[in-house]
């Protein structure tokens, strides 16, 4: 069961990969438009996103190592 949860984990990084960079693509062209608001939401959204990205991917690296010493 926990490998399952930690290969969920692992595939929505790629997910939030994904989300972020079209997020940070999106902001750029707003940006380019004139609509500075929306541009400014969008890069705040991917950075969330980033971070949220970089939490998942130190507790899937600690419950990997943790796994790996009970073994």
């Amino acid at each position: 069961m926990a490998g399952d949860y930690l290969e969920a984990l692992a595939r929505e990084l790629g997910n939030l990969a994904t989300v972020s960079s079209e997020a940070g693509n999106l902001s750029m062209v707003e940006r380019q438009l004139g609509n500075l608001d929306e541009a400014e939401a969008l890069a705040r959204e991917a950075l969330d996103i980033d971070y949220r990205q970089i939490y998942a991917q130190q507790y899937l690296r600690h419950r990997q190592s943790t796994r790996l010493h009970s073994d």
